[in-house]
């Protein structure tokens, strides 16, 4: 009876070699097949600055991080060699990336690199006390401002940002910038909005009042989850419940009809604006949307990584961008988040330009 049991122990930590050596077989092999497939440069590279913020919003986790910046320097260094690369479309995330110090000297310096439509997504907040010095830039089109706006009612908005005056300081600032663009029509002026519970009613007329104001484009998002930690799936008072189900429907059939009046404007496909009926009833499979994370859009974390919903495939603060993008990673990166279970629809990752 011993021997046999003292078998039974050799059995099983043969078969347990054996599985190890199988999977390093596997990973191997995977490794060289992605060494053999090298993605194309990137459409868009997010490079997320900051994650200081001055809103508290209830749809966001990124101002409860507290970490610190990438510094001057490093930011510089990534947006120079996006240039190098062509890497055609660059945008400055966080956080609030005007809160920066030294926001500036970035800008100045991507002007110096003969960078164009650098995109720095904002609350809006704090554009009025930084227009003086934004205006030239967003007239020579090295900056385009990217707002962030989810209601054309004060009192929704207001909520969801925790903050009573939200509303008016960034529609204030909105119109500033679109006055500016009346006069020098070359100024690009974009805006985001969060696709909400709370917001469906107002979604046709906020498309139409931002367009009337002269905004260049609108990109609707379906409300993420965990904005911080993008992996992560739960729901909130801002997802789309249930008994809404109807509503959603009714309203992104009119966001589909405005797109096709207004093709250049609503830049969501029309996919992507459909499917996101089947994003809030969670029943999105993998295979309905293809994820472009790491392969159409690398976004860098404020920490530097290149990174996925999932994981990091290279340090920019430290490596050379054209290694990671050429690097075997950023294929196997790219392969896992499309196999993602639930899709996030975010359109930089899930849906880019116009009608991809």
């Amino acid at each position: 009876r011993a021997h046999r049991r003292q078998g039974a122990v050799y059995l099983l930590f043969a078969l347990h070699k054996a599985a190890y050596l199988w999977g390093n077989i596997v990973e191997y092999f995977q490794g060289e097949r992605a060494r053999e497939k090298r993605l194309p440069v990137p459409g868009l590279l997010i490079l997320d600055v900051t994650h200081n913020c001055n809103l508290r919003c209830r749809i966001c986790d990124i101002w409860k991080s507290n970490e610190p910046n990438l510094s001057q320097a490093v930011v510089v260094r990534i947006l120079a060699q996006a240039r190098d690369l062509g890497i055609p479309e660059i945008t400055l995330s966080g956080g609030e990336p005007l809160l920066r110090p030294d926001i500036r000297e970035i800008v100045d310096n991507a002007s110096r690199l003969g960078i164009k439509n650098l995109g720095i997504l904002t609350n809006g907040i704090c554009v009025e006390e930084n227009f003086s010095w934004l205006e030239p830039y967003l007239r020579d089109k090295t900056v385009c401002l990217i707002f962030s706006l989810d209601s054309v009612s004060p009192k929704i908005h207001n909520y969801v940002r925790a903050d009573d005056e939200a509303w008016q300081k960034t529609v204030g600032a909105l119109k500033r910038v679109c006055a500016a663009k009346r006069q020098f029509p070359g100024i690009r002026v974009s805006l985001i909005s969060i696709v909400l519970n709370q917001n469906l009613e107002e979604l046709e007329e906020l498309a139409a009042f931002v367009k009337n104001l002269g905004v260049d484009s609108l990109q609707f998002q379906a409300l993420l989850p965990n904005n911080l930690n993008m992996a992560e799936r739960k729901k909130s008072e801002f997802w789309v419940s249930e008994d809404r189900f109807p509503v959603l429907d009714a309203v992104l059939d009119k966001l589909i009809a405005f797109k096709r009046d207004f093709p250049g404007f609503v830049r969501n496909s029309e996919l992507n604006l459909e499917r996101m009926k089947k994003y809030f009833r969670q029943d999105l499979a993998a295979g309905e949307v293809r994820c472009g994370n790491a392969e159409k859009t690398i976004l860098i974390s404020n920490r530097g990584v290149c990174t996925t919903c999932f994981e990091g495939y290279g340090d920019a603060s430290a490596e050379g961008l054209k290694k990671i993008i050429s690097g075997s990673r950023r294929v196997l990166a790219s392969r896992r988040v499309q196999a993602c279970a639930w899709p996030c629809l975010l359109p930089c990752f899930c849906d880019i330009g116009p009608d991809s």
